[in-house]
């Protein structure tokens, strides 16, 4: 018996596999449960992708901004990387997890992602952004594993999964270190 169907596979579930009753002492790496997270990002660095990220360190997010409509925040430093890598590009397509905590208002984040894109690269051009499920669309998945990494890094001080990734890395914007 290995992982159950019911679980999606992302980083934290596998990280916190032997604390989760639900996950059956008989999967492989139940007591090891980094393993499995090295080894997809090890093979996710072999393939031909850059990486672009951004870390914001909340706590130190000003009082008055905190206090501003949920979404803002999220939609402005998301703007901060993403358009600079959507306009490089003569036609682009961006993949959000649906199930994410942070697709808020779906509309006003497309929106809003897409008028920055057109005023940065001043003039119209097909781009698409697409709400999809994080274990049907891989990229996604992917995405969550990078995160994660980065997570662990900025969060927990271990960089022991951020340094398999960070030769990827093109972009890594850090607001509020």
């Amino acid at each position: 018996m290995g992982w159950p169907n019911t679980i999606e596979i992302k980083a934290t579930h596998l990280h916190m596999a032997k604390h989760n009753s639900d996950i059956p002492s008989t999967y492989k790496y139940k007591n090891s449960p980094d393993i499995p997270i090295l080894e997809f990002l090890q093979k996710m660095v072999t393939l031909s992708i850059e990486i672009d990220a951004i870390v914001v360190n909340k706590a130190k997010i000003n009082a008055g901004l905190k206090t501003l409509p949920y979404g803002v925040l999220y939609n402005y430093y998301s703007k901060n990387v993403l358009v600079e890598r959507i306009i490089k590009y003569g036609e682009s397509s961006l993949y959000i997890d649906r199930t994410s905590k942070q697709t808020h208002k779906m509309k006003h984040f497309d929106d809003y992602l897409y008028t920055e894109a057109l005023i940065a690269k001043g003039h119209n051009f097909p781009f698409r952004i697409e709400h999809g499920d994080s274990n049907v669309i891989a990229g996604i998945s992917a995405v969550d594993f990078v995160a994660w990494a980065l997570s662990r890094k900025f969060e927990q001080k271990d960089d022991s999964f951020y340094r398999v990734v960070s030769g990827k890395i093109k972009v890594l914007k850090r607001y509020y270190f």
